[in-house]
């Protein structure tokens, strides 16, 4: 069975080599999946890109990304969504 992974090629401009538990967590296909970790070692990175992917794999599906305070979502986890996420889109001249 294909991995989430393979089904779609990353983002244009980005790489992401996930570790430990995080490619369990993108590989895993079970309807909830939890992982735990020490801070700073990828686990919102790799759930932010699991759902990037999940949303690029099936068209018009509808997502939500939920902290604990909305401090913590729009100070991290977005910004880490735009950084290390989301395409870059080059901004044309002329």
């Amino acid at each position: 069975m294909p991995t989430l992974l393979a089904t779609r090629p990353p983002p244009p401009n980005k790489s992401y080599s996930p570790r430990g538990a995080c490619v369990s967590l993108l590989t895993d296909q079970s309807p909830e999946v939890l992982i735990s970790g020490a801070a700073g070692t990828g686990k919102s990175l790799a759930c932010l890109w699991k759902l990037h992917v999940c949303c690029q794999n099936r068209p018009h599906v509808r997502a939500l990304i939920i902290r604990k305070t909305r401090a913590s979502l729009t100070e991290s986890g977005l910004v880490t969504f735009e950084r290390h996420v989301l395409p870059v889109i080059p901004t044309g001249a002329g």
